[in-house]
């Protein structure tokens, strides 16, 4: 079925086999029909999915995510979130402990 993955997906393998152009009409075309802006620089991992269609999802095209990463609804993970530390903030337990540390 198709979803932002997929579109990512197929261009993110253009780019990668040097296919002129198609993968930025590719890229345009994800942004038109799901108001997804998830650029075919960025490296995903296998498992990436987004919710709700992706709507208002934006990734800075020099993001790298891991694998099976969740993005959600109104979601931007850009640069200015890590210098800002808001990542390391989403990972903190109430008792401000860091989740990732274990």
């Amino acid at each position: 079925m198709f979803n932002p993955v997929t579109y990512y997906r197929l261009a993110r393998w253009l780019y990668l086999h040097r296919i002129p152009l198609l993968p930025r009409l590719v890229e345009i075309l994800n942004v038109l029909v799901f108001h997804c802006y998830v650029p075919y620089t960025v490296e995903i991992g296998d498992g990436f999915e987004v919710g709700y269609w992706g709507i208002g999802v934006v990734i800075h095209p020099r993001v790298k995510i891991g694998k099976n990463v969740s993005v959600f609804i109104f979601t931007a993970k850009t640069d200015l979130a890590f210098a800002l530390g808001w990542d390391r903030r989403l990972h903190q337990l109430p008792n401000g402990r860091d989740q990732r540390a274990d």
